[in-house]
């Protein structure tokens, strides 16, 4: 799948103008329909969940999207990596990818000091479609790095991970075509990326089901 290693992966994340039409598309072309994870207050997005299988432990793809419930115009900071997402296509695009971190206030602290704009460690919160409340922590920059290929942490503490009870996929390749001093950085910083795939985009993955498979 890619040189990344067991566990790095926590998920990729595709943003999308539509959750619904998305949902069909993805469903029509992998026979696999991804299941709503729920909204995020304050946040004008809401999210579909497909578990990734062959990704060397519990990782997911997310659709990210409006949220349907909220009508609103949200300021740029209080959106996710401060995206319009009504104006994204669909099914979506490849954003950037979530590495898990068991440290992550020292993980941060560790690529901030090479130069790399990782962002501070903030709380985060979700309501999912059962009326459950999901909490975790992150890094949130500006802007997605390198392109998106570089990743934010993301530490779930005791929450449930949002794989282990969405429909699955298979993940066949995550590829980040990158130049080769920022795979360098990459790499000072303690971060493998994914290998690169010649798709000409900074980052693309490739998930199968029993109807077929999808390149985002």
């Amino acid at each position: 799948m890619s040189a990344l290693g067991d566990g790095d992966l926590d998920h990729v994340v595709v943003v999308t103008g539509s959750l619904r039409a998305a949902a069909d598309r993805i469903a029509a072309a992998v026979g696999v329909r991804p299941a709503f994870g729920g909204r995020h207050p304050g946040n004008g997005s809401a999210n579909l969940i497909l578990a990734l299988t062959g990704a060397g432990g519990g990782a997911y793809l997310e659709v990210l999207g409006p949220d349907p419930e909220e009508t609103r115009d949200l300021p740029p900071e209080r959106t996710f990596f401060g995206i319009d997402l009504r104006r994204e296509p669909v099914p979506g695009r490849v954003l950037t990818w979530a590495r898990r971190s068991d440290d992550i206030e020292a993980e941060a602290a560790r690529i901030r000091a090479t130069g790399i704009e990782v962002g501070r460690v903030q709380s985060l919160g979700r309501r999912r479609d059962d009326g459950t409340e999901l909490r975790w922590r992150l890094t949130r920059a500006p802007e997605p790095q390198f392109g998106g290929a570089f990743p934010f942490l993301i530490d779930w503490g005791g929450a449930p991970h949002p794989s282990a009870d969405a429909p699955p996929v298979r993940l066949i390749a995550l590829h980040a075509d990158v130049a080769e001093t920022e795979r360098l950085a990459a790499r000072s910083a303690g971060v493998a990326l994914p290998p690169a795939g010649g798709a000409g985009s900074p980052l693309s993955v490739t998930i199968a089901g029993p109807g077929g498979s999808l390149t985002l």
